[in-house]
């Protein structure tokens, strides 16, 4: 028997990935619909950072991917503008850990497609990196409502998010209202707005009635 009929050299599938995963202790505490910039630097040489941007943004290339629900699942878009990758949410899913050599986080996986690493060689080379920058912002939908508290508390009883009085029924002095909302709180340097819906009930509008009397 011959060599190749051993070891069957022509057919064997190549099991070789490459795949870059990058990951951040609070960034990537997402459910809701989301935008994630990278920012690639190449020691200043701006013309190669704008062709990296490019070159991975390019859904022939390479395909970025979260982790949810036990599989990777692909960002729905990924765009670029001068030297920024933007990696587009648009499910309401939750973006959940996995553990990457020993290590438990949230990864974003960029995994290159097969027999396109030889392309990028014949076209100019690898991709040379000297550092990263990630940003994430809420992408709002056409109904704009933003993201729900996980939940609220009324003076350190847990109220109902159908709606609650804050304060307790009769305002006194020292109560507190708080309200929890992973996602947006965990992003250090964000800038974040509240935004509230109440309503007067019909006893309270007696009273101010009878007031005005």
């Amino acid at each position: 028997m011959s060599f190749e009929e051993w070891f069957h050299l022509e057919t064997l599938p190549n099991h070789q990935q490459h795949s870059w995963y990058m990951t951040h202790p609070d960034l990537f505490r997402i459910r809701d619909r989301a935008v994630i910039r990278i920012t690639l630097g190449s020691n200043g040489n701006k013309d190669l950072e704008s062709r990296l941007a490019k070159t991975l943004a390019g859904s022939d290339l390479a395909v970025w991917t979260y982790y949810s629900g036990g599989v990777w699942v692909p960002f729905d878009e990924v765009t670029w503008s001068d030297t920024h990758l933007f990696l587009i949410k648009k499910q309401v899913k939750p973006w959940e850990p996995f553990t990457l050599d020993g290590v438990e986080s949230r990864w974003v996986r960029c995994q290159v497609r097969p027999k396109q690493v030889e392309r990028m060689l014949e076209q100019g080379g690898g991709l040379s990196i000297s550092h990263i920058q990630l940003k994430t912002d809420y992408l709002p939908s056409q109904n704009e409502s933003g993201l729900l508290p996980d939940m609220l508390f009324a003076n350190d009883v847990q109220a109902s998010d159908d709606g609650c009085y804050p304060f307790g029924e009769h305002f006194a002095p020292y109560g507190i209202f708080s309200l929890s909302c992973e996602e947006a709180f965990s992003k250090p340097g964000s800038e974040i707005r509240l935004r509230f819906r109440m309503k007067l009930l019909r006893e309270q509008q007696r009273r101010v009635s009878k007031n005005r009397q």
